[in-house]
């Protein structure tokens, strides 16, 4: 500013040596001085001055936006040698004595005697029981005249009243005492009948002119004139009216002839006058009779339709054979009738016991009763199911017959005559039963045969079992004792007992521990003898089949043996597991070897060839032969097997060897378990160049990756990065998956830490890696950034192929937009900008006491800022310590927006100019972007934003010039 000032003067000098100045008359005049502070334009270009950001399109117009980029190449990493089999150990002995007996079957079959049960035999007797009559139908007696029943007095007078009067006549009818009257009454539906049960209706029915009774008594009476029963009427019946009682004639023995007698009393005419004539003399009343509901215990009648049934069980011998549902093989069912009864009919005899196919089906037999004795033909059961309970054995059965209506015969009969039905089942066997049999025992021998080409004499059993499978069809439980005298251990014979189940039974017999002596050199067999016998229980049983059962002696081994011995190549073959998570395929074999360690306990000289078919190089297997001494010392052979091909199915990853053993002795030999050479197999260490299968994870180690980075300059305090693109680019040759585990550290120079990891990403998939929570690293501004991990190769389950120089490469590559979130805190500041030099003079004049400072501004980003401006001696004072003097304070400026402000110095910042060594800075809040609910929002630096800013000091001064002049003097 003091420069500004002195240029002042020099004008206002210059001006005056124009005229010769009138010391009297000089002028006075105002004049207006602008004197300009700051003049600067902010763009993130000036203040970003990393080579790393540059500006990238947007593709909005021809804006572009600002990018943190940064690439760092990461060391090329080979497979190498990682693909590897660890040493696998095998060892296997050759016994000289592995002489052995090749397995041999022999089959027995064992069938059951036939099961049945003993015949049975029932009498039944169906008895008549009480004898249903039909209804008898009503029967009268002939009328009772009014002339017989009154008493002849009575009926003389009311004849000569009638006589007197001419044919009709006006009485009054005494009461009177009836006189006595029978009538006979018969029934045709029976002769005699001695009742149980049921009702004799008597019906009187008045046809006089005058009333009966009251009381009228009838007598029932038998032909004879017996009395039988006694019925009374208590209240008179009018006449052309009819009155009935019932009688229940249960226990009474009822003639078909009956005498009715009526006797009583009759009311007259009570006192009235009435008139009479002749043919009132011959009125009457009768008598009707009817029976319903008639039982009769014995009788002499006319029988209707009879029916007579029955449910009743036939109880069964005690059996050792209990059936609860049996088949029957054979079986006949016999039926004898002697009908007692004089009727004729059909019978029907049920057995639900006894069922055909389904149990809805059971037996039933229908037949016509005749009269007397007779047969029905026998019925055959065979195919019929017999059940019963297994606790209570019964058979169920039930009759009905039905007799033929004897109408219009009489018969003679007694509720105690009756149908007697024998029913006899024999023959009685089945095929299938479930229940219980009786206990069978059943005897069986024969002989295995020992298949071997070498003739035993004895030998002693170290491995072998004797197998028995027994298929039991029959069904059932039952105990089978096996005993074999050629097997002996501890002196005893091998005798054992099989429980055998229904369906197919599997027994194995070790053998090791016994001795075999076949019955002779020439007759190489062995016999055996069994006994099965029957278990008792609840079972089923399939009785037409059998029980089979198969006795496998198993191939034997000896641990001594004793015989002719046919001495061939003993070979052994076997296989050694690859215990390794990769599965071969194909490989080649870089390096590696077999070590081959050899003793002989035979005491005699052999070979022994080893064979490895899965290893070839060209077109011949892996082959070794080694001489052995009779000597007990180990003989040790080790085989290179660098450039060998392994060949493996991926589900069989076993090496399969054949070891033939060639002993060249052909004496007779007694050979023990020692008698042995044995074979001890190192596979060293494997390392292949190539491996195709299923690879098992190899770990190849990244080498940590340091760059130094430089973020955000100190000018922008308090802007955050919001998008950060972290990513690594792979470039690998190996085509099964790799699998990339990372870490990532991000630091500062204060030690502040900032770290994220990729796990488990398969760059085969995807060669581009992006890393999670990249702008977590840049919020702290680090000034390098570490990378380091493990790249897996293959894994579970994966097929492929990978060579040992097969690699991994990889770029990191950092691309941030400036595209921040504003802090509480942001802040971007101009560089400190000198406004007096040091020794200065005075460069504002007292006599000024005010000037206005204007503010000029043109504010293009997206953001708004909060301008102050602070003066200072020493750049130090910008710090925040509270030195620096404020010149103004917290102008906001809008975003996208333009202006002028101003604001008045006065005398006490008006001194700082005055002052030596004055600075001057800018400093800008920034007021960042916010959404609806107040949180902050990215903002986006374009480079073509643009913050123009310009303070000036305007002041107008009055020039008095003879002033001026008098000062000059």
């Amino acid at each position: 500013m003091k420069q500004y000032w002195l240029a002042f003067i020099a004008v206002f000098a210059t001006g005056c040596m124009l005229d010769p100045l009138d010391k009297d008359n000089l002028p006075v005049w105002s004049t207006t001085l602008e004197i300009p502070l700051i003049q600067t334009e902010i763009t993130l270009e000036g203040i970003l001055e990393d080579s790393l950001i540059s500006a990238y399109p947007t593709g909005e117009d021809s804006d572009q936006i600002y990018v943190f980029n940064k690439t760092v190449n990461m060391e090329r990493v080979e497979v190498g040698n990682r693909m590897k089999i660890d040493p696998i150990k095998e060892s296997f002995v050759q016994y000289a004595s592995d002489v052995t007996v090749d397995s041999s079957t022999t089959t027995l079959t064992v069938g059951y005697d036939t099961v049945g049960l003993d015949d049975i035999i029932e009498p039944i007797s169906a008895e008549m029981g009480l004898i249903e009559l039909d209804n008898i139908d009503p029967e009268q007696t002939a009328p009772f005249l009014f002339s017989e029943i009154m008493p002849p007095a009575l009926v003389t007078s009311i004849e000569n009243a009638i006589d007197a009067a001419g044919g009709s006549a006006n009485v009054v009818v005494d009461t009177v005492a009836l006189f006595p009257q029978q009538k006979p009454l018969s029934f045709d539906s029976f002769n005699s009948a001695d009742v149980s049960s049921g009702l004799l209706d008597v019906t009187i029915i008045n046809n006089m002119f005058i009333p009966l009774g009251a009381p009228i008594d009838v007598d029932v009476r038998n032909s004879v004139g017996a009395f039988i029963f006694k019925l009374t009427w208590d209240t008179e019946i009018a006449p052309g009216d009819s009155s009935t009682r019932s009688k229940d004639i249960g226990g009474l023995s009822l003639p078909g002839d009956l005498l009715i007698e009526v006797s009583g009393t009759s009311n007259g005419s009570q006192g009235e006058l009435i008139t009479v004539t002749s043919a009132d003399l011959n009125s009457s009343f009768r008598i009707r009779a009817e029976a319903r509901e008639i039982q009769v215990t014995q009788t002499d009648a006319i029988v209707p339709e009879q029916t007579i049934t029955d449910t009743s069980t036939i109880a069964l011998e005690p059996s050792e054979t209990v059936v609860e549902e049996a088949v029957l093989l054979s079986g006949e069912l016999n039926i004898a009738i002697t009908n007692n009864l004089p009727l004729t009919g059909n019978a029907r005899l049920t057995i639900p016991s006894l069922y055909h196919d389904t149990p809805d089906s059971v037996f039933e037999e229908t037949f016509a009763l005749q009269l007397g004795t007779f047969a029905i033909p026998a019925s055959d059961l065979t195919g019929w199911t017999m059940t019963m309970d297994f606790y209570d054995q019964q058979l169920d059965y039930n009759y009905r017959i039905i007799t033929d209506d004897t109408d219009p015969a009489y018969v003679i009969m007694d509720q105690f005559d009756n149908v007697d039905l024998d029913l006899a089942i024999t023959h009685i066997t089945f095929s299938d039963i479930k229940g219980q049999i009786e206990e069978q025992t059943n005897i069986d021998s024969g002989e295995i045969d020992i298949e071997s080409d070498s003739r035993i004499q004895s030998a002693s059993i170290s491995e072998g079992h004797l197998r028995v499978g027994i298929t039991n069809g029959i069904g059932g439980e039952a105990d089978v004792r096996l005993t074999v005298p050629e097997l002996s251990r501890m002196g005893s014979s091998l005798d054992t007992v099989l429980t055998v189940g229904p369906g197919v039974n599997q027994h194995m017999i070790g053998l090791s521990g016994y001795y075999v002596v076949p019955r002779s050199l020439d007759d190489q067999r062995l016999t055996y003898r069994t006994e099965t016998v029957t278990r008792s229980g609840i079972y089923t049983y399939d009785l037409l089949d059998s029980i089979y059962a198969d006795i496998n002696l198993s191939e034997l081994t000896f641990d001594a043996v004793t015989g002719y011995i046919i001495k061939e190549d003993i070979v052994e073959e076997d296989d050694i597991e690859l215990d390794s998570e990769t599965k071969v395929e194909t490989a080649v074999i870089d390096s590696g070897e077999i070590q081959l360690t050899i003793q002989n306990f035979i005491g005699l000289e052999a070979d022994v060839l080893i064979e490895i078919s899965e290893m070839t190089k060209g077109d011949s297997g892996f082959t070794v032969s080694l001489p052995v001494t009779s000597s007990t010392e180990p003989v040790l052979e080790t085989v290179d097997i660098s450039g060998y091909s392994l060949s493996l199915p991926l589900d069989d990853q076993r090496i399969h060897y054949i070891s033939t053993l060639r002993i060249t002795s052909d004496e007779l030999l007694s050979l023990t378990l020692e008698d042995s050479i044995t074979v001890d197999v190192l596979i060293d260490t494997l390392r292949f160049t190539s491996v195709a299968g299923i690879i098992d994870t190899v770990e190849v180690e990244i080498d940590t990756v340091e760059q130094e980075i430089s973020t955000l300059p100190e000018e922008m305090d308090g802007f955050d990065f919001t998008d950060v693109e972290l990513t690594i680019e792979f470039d690998s040759d190996i085509t099964i998956p790799v699998f990339l585990d990372l870490a990532l550290e991000a630091r500062t120079t204060d030690g502040e830490l900032a770290t994220t990891s990729v796990s488990n990403w398969n760059i085969t998939d995807s060669a581009s890696v992006s890393v999670p929570n990249g702008a977590d690293l840049f919020s702290i501004r680090p000034d390098r950034i570490l990378v380091y991990g493990l790249a897996r190769v293959g894994g579970e389950g994966v097929f492929g192929t990978v060579t040992s120089n097969q690699s991994i490469t990889g770029m990191l590559a950092v691309r941030a937009p400036l595209e921040l979130e504003i802090g509480p805190d942001a802040l971007i500041t101009t560089d400190p900008y000198m406004v007096t030099e040091k020794d200065a003079e005075e460069t504002v004049a007292e006599e000024i006491e005010e000037v206005l400072v204007f503010i000029h501004y043109d504010n293009q980003l997206e953001f708004g800022t909060s301008l102050s401006v602070f003066m200072s001696q020493d750049t130090l004072g910008f710090l925040d310590d509270g030195t620096a003097h404020v010149l103004v304070d917290s102008l906001v400026l809008s975003p996208n927006e333009s202006g002028l402000d101003s604001l008045v110095l006065n005398d006490e910042r008006l001194d700082l100019f005055n002052q030596d060594s004055m600075y001057i800075q800018a400093r800008l809040g920034v007021v960042g972007q916010t959404d609806q609910s107040g949180q902050p929002i990215p903002s986006r630096f374009l480079s073509t934003d643009t913050l123009r800013l310009n303070l000036y000091g305007r002041l107008q001064y009055l020039v008095d010039g003879a002033e001026l002049a008098g000062k000059t003097e």
